[in-house]
């Protein structure tokens, strides 16, 4: 890398390497896409940069950092698939997830329907720390929780849908309200 009247001049690999960061930094411009290649492609920002250390000025470092940290808000999302489909939804819209009757299929809840979809209720518990388990068999999202009732243990998401929180959990919910 050296610099002919003031432009940057760049070899052959490091343009390479630069093309490969600028696709993962702008690259699938769907949010489906860009969620499908968030876990590889932060590994993948960081192992380029880590390359490309000496061979980048830093104000484009600095660029870099500011756009991988703009793909990882893409986690605000729900990304689920049914099939070769993969839907994302703004994890505000999730009402709650529970097990299915057939095995590995959960079924998701939302304000205008429902999606029933191959997964783990624990992968997701992991993946999304803001949806709260209530019991064995089902996590909610308590920011779209209408009301609770704590002598009956049903957490209502409507008037007429609503699960059972476990006994335990009485006391978790409560505090998990009191800090939303």
């Amino acid at each position: 890398m050296y610099k002919i009247g003031g432009r940057l001049v760049l070899n052959k690999a490091t343009k390479r390497k630069m093309a490969m960061l600028n696709y993962l930094l702008t690259g699938p411009k769907t949010i489906q896409a860009t969620a499908k290649h968030i876990h590889s492609s932060e590994k993948t920002v960081r192992r380029l940069l880590a390359i490309l250390e000496d061979e980048l000025p830093s104000e484009i470092k600095l660029e870099v950092l500011r756009s991988s940290v703009l793909i990882l808000h893409v986690s605000d999302y729900f990304v689920f698939s049914i099939g070769s489909q993969t839907f994302t939804l703004d994890l505000e819209e999730v009402w709650f997830i529970e097990t299915s009757d057939i095995p590995h299929r959960l079924i998701l809840y939302v304000a205008d329907g429902q999606y029933e979809f191959y997964g783990k209720l624990s992968e997701l518990s992991d993946k999304y720390p803001t949806l709260f388990k209530i019991n064995r068999s089902c996590l909610v999202n308590l920011n779209n929780v209408k009301e609770v009732n704590y002598k009956n243990r049903f957490v209502y998401f409507s008037p007429d849908l609503f699960r059972t929180f476990a006994i335990g959990k009485a006391k978790k919910i409560k505090e998990a309200l009191a800090s939303l």
